[in-house]
């Protein structure tokens, strides 16, 4: 009788054939379980754990329903993460983000830029049905105010998504927002006061820059690890040195990094919550997991009430829509009255068009099909990234989302390149913008992968390469 440990082996050359020949490339849906049985005269019990065993190994990965996927293999190593804390200070870049920001609203500049997947990827013709259907209904509600809250269905859809990650409330504890940084706005508005010191992780998404500036509050940047998210040790020192009165942090695939906060540092993080050190949880690509796998969030009522959560639709299904929410826990009152007081309500149309799609049942399959979209994107960038750069560059690998950060040598000003590819109708973000001090990232940026590698982002990446080369 063959011995396990051969057949196992034997698979595996195969695969890694399959591989090395390109029959099957990185992101590609491997032979299934079955097929596997009958090419190699095994039972399904063998076929499954020798694809468990190529998956212990790092070289495939399983999506829940669907099977089995080659898993990227280069040698490219992760970002070094930045060891050292910014310590409570102004904001000092906020021209350069503006700029930056102005650049990407540019139709004819290469989408790199931005954080936004292709519209193709998005539900458009659902949501011109539905859009259809609420504007041609009997009752004309898209005419009237909602509650401040936002449209009751809505919340009710938006309470059923979070019960299927374990995070159990009702419609009468959301807030609904335009977008997830107005969420921000009001939450940082309520909680904190002008002059107050804020945790940030490092780096950090710009926008929080944005508000921390308009509310006279004061970032203290925390490193980050570019996988695993927020350094806890640091957080810790800046928590006992400075007066902190809140944290924002994305622990699902942060932007830029797409870091994933592991379990271990979640529960941490919750111990420290407090009224004195209140935690704003931002999980925006929270539900964009490449393996489908059910990321828990941070906040969550039944262990405290100093954790906010906001998130938003607009890396899901529609960034137009601009329809966010709150969960803010024991801090209901207070948001409340920051929204009644700013906005009295969000717009009534975008919010019954998405209560309508969420009660279709589509969400879920198109977040599906969307994931998996998003890691074949992510897979190829990585690797024309690696196949341009070679070792000169280091690169994130994330777990999900669709954003990309990258390293390069010390010596490279990535604003410098910025502003050398926008001449050339190619945008980016350059590291300068991901924090307080434009010189902490310097030779970093980001870019966004939620546009299908093309002909013409090919040429893109080619050209940035090739003005790079040319710095030195």
């Amino acid at each position: 009788m063959i011995c396990q440990s051969y057949l196992y082996e034997h698979i595996e050359n195969y695969i890694l054939k399959l591989a090395e020949k390109k029959i099957v490339t990185p992101g590609e849906k491997l032979p299934s379980l079955r097929t596997i049985s009958k090419t190699f005269q095994v039972s399904m019990t063998t076929a499954m754990k020798a694809y468990e065993e190529l998956e212990s190994k790092g070289l495939i990965y399983s999506v829940e329903k669907s099977g089995y996927y080659l898993k990227p293999q280069n040698s490219v190593k992760i970002p070094e993460r930045k060891n050292s804390i910014i310590n409570k200070s102004p904001v000092e870049n906020i021209d350069i983000i503006n700029s930056i920001l102005n650049d990407t609203q540019n139709k004819n500049i290469l989408p790199l830029g931005a954080a936004v997947a292709s519209p193709k990827l998005m539900p458009h013709k659902e949501l011109k049905s539905f859009t259809r259907e609420v504007i041609n209904g009997s009752e004309n509600q898209y005419i009237n105010y909602t509650a401040t809250a936002g449209f009751y269905d809505l919340r009710v859809e938006i309470a059923r998504l979070m019960a299927l990650r374990d995070f159990y409330v009702s419609p009468e504890e959301i807030i609904i927002t335009n977008g997830a940084m107005e969420g921000i706005f009001y939450i940082l508005s309520s909680v904190a006061e002008q002059g107050d010191a804020i945790a940030v992780e490092s780096p950090t998404y710009f926008g929080y820059q944005h508000v921390l500036k308009k509310l006279g509050m004061y970032p203290v940047e925390i490193p980050a690890c570019p996988e695993k998210g927020i350094d806890i040790d640091y957080l810790q020192k800046a928590k006992d040195k400075y007066d902190i009165k809140c944290i924002i942090t994305q622990p699902a695939f942060s932007n830029p990094t797409g870091s994933l906060m592991c379990e271990d540092k979640k529960h941490y993080l919750r111990s420290l919550a407090s009224e004195k050190f209140i935690i704003i949880e931002d999980d925006t690509f929270g539900t964009l997991s490449h393996t489908y796998k059910k990321i828990t969030p941070l906040a969550n009522p039944s262990k405290t009430d100093h954790i906010i959560y906001v998130s938003s639709f607009s890396k899901t299904v529609s960034p137009g829509s601009r329809i966010g929410w709150i969960i803010p826990n024991k801090y209901y009152k207070d948001v409340y009255e920051a929204k009644l007081a700013n906005n009295m309500s969000s717009a009534s149309l975008p919010q019954l068009v998405m209560a309508k799609y969420l009660q279709s049942g589509k969400f879920h399959n198109h977040i599906k099909k969307l994931s998996k979209t998003l890691f074949l994107q992510i897979s190829a960038y990585r690797e024309e990234l690696s196949r341009l750069f070679g070792s000169s560059i280091r690169m994130t690998n994330p777990k999900g989302g669709f954003l990309l950060w990258l390293q390069l040598p010390e010596k490279t000003d990535t604003l410098v390149l910025y502003h050398k590819a926008l001449d050339h109708g190619i945008g980016f973000s350059p590291g300068a913008i991901f924090s307080s001090k434009p010189d902490k990232f310097r030779n970093y940026l980001r870019i966004n992968c939620g546009y299908p590698l093309n002909a013409g982002i090919e040429k893109g990446l080619c050209k940035i390469y090739e003005l790079y080369n040319r710095m030195f």
